[in-house]
């Protein structure tokens, strides 16, 4: 069963609510590369980690106790956050793996009432509808995690005071301004860094399966985390997906470049994009 799915409407207000009340708060998507590190030593899931963990880092020879240390990350930051993007109806059928995402959150109890759920697209419904600027414009500060310094961009795009960067290697085929491995040092690298995290801080996250953990103590520490994945890439002018292949700005910083929308200019620019992309079945 999927859960019920959250408003367009609700959803942004709740993401704004926790920034201006400056309060920890935390959007964690789970797509087909993470469904099977849900159950990570089940047997079916052992071919579809390894593929996974090559997308991720370029290299699948890591052991249990990474695997597990990576997947029970994964299963606390799910329970933790309070918004979790979940596959579509759609997705279901085009690969198992997006129904491992469902049967590892009803098998580890990951989904609460409290939680607002959504589609796993929600990224890119918070970039085509302009909420993004709305949640963004005029911050103070904010934190930036993933592979490519792009801060300038995205605080003359955003009207923000200081963007901070933390860098670490992307995907294997798109591994941006850094080449030291991600995994392990990388990692603890950022962990530290976040250490410093004050109380309302706000961060973007685009780093994989370790991104949902860098969400997870960013809200454990009172900040903002949202996890918009490969969104950074394509602010980056990087064709990661095929979807960013195709000539339009609706993926670019540019889209931002008008003033802030109202809440139902925003509904109207979500629905044009939807539709123009043919995501199929979105619940929003």
């Amino acid at each position: 069963m999927l859960p019920d799915r959250a408003s367009f409407e609700l959803i942004v207000g709740r993401i704004a609510d926790a920034i201006h009340a400056r309060t920890g708060f935390s959007l964690i998507r789970l797509g087909e590369g993470e469904g099977p590190f849900l159950d990570w030593h089940a047997a079916q899931s052992r071919e579809d980690i390894s593929a996974s963990l090559n997308v991720w880092f370029g290299r699948s020879s890591f052991d249990d106790n990474e695997l597990a240390t990576m997947a029970e990350g994964l299963r606390r930051a799910a329970r933790s956050a309070d918004i979790l993007g979940l596959p579509t109806s759609y997705q279901l059928g085009v690969t198992p793996r997006y129904g491992m995402v469902m049967e590892g959150v009803r098998k580890h109890r990951l989904y609460t009432p409290a939680q607002l759920v959504v589609d796993a697209n929600i990224h890119w419904y918070l970039q085509w509808s302009g909420a993004m600027a709305y949640l963004l414009r005029d911050l103070d500060f904010l934190g930036v995690i993933g592979c490519r310094d792009i801060g300038a961009r995205i605080g003359q795009a955003f009207g923000i005071g200081s963007v901070h960067c933390h860098l670490v290697r992307g995907e294997h085929g798109y591994p941006g301004s850094t080449l030291a491995p991600h995994w392990p040092d990388g990692y603890s690298e950022v962990m530290r860094a976040l250490d410093a995290t004050a109380r309302g801080q706000v961060f973007l996250i685009g780093a994989g399966i370790l991104g949902k953990l860098y969400c997870a103590r960013i809200r454990s520490l009172g900040g903002v985390a949202l996890d918009v994945g490969s969104l950074l890439d394509s602010w980056a002018g990087v064709p990661s997906r095929k979807r960013y292949e195709r000539d339009s700005r609706a993926f670019t910083l540019d889209h931002f470049a008008a003033p802030t929308a109202t809440l139902e200019q925003m509904k109207r620019s979500l629905a044009f994009h939807i539709a123009e992309f043919d995501i199929r079945e979105p619940t929003i």
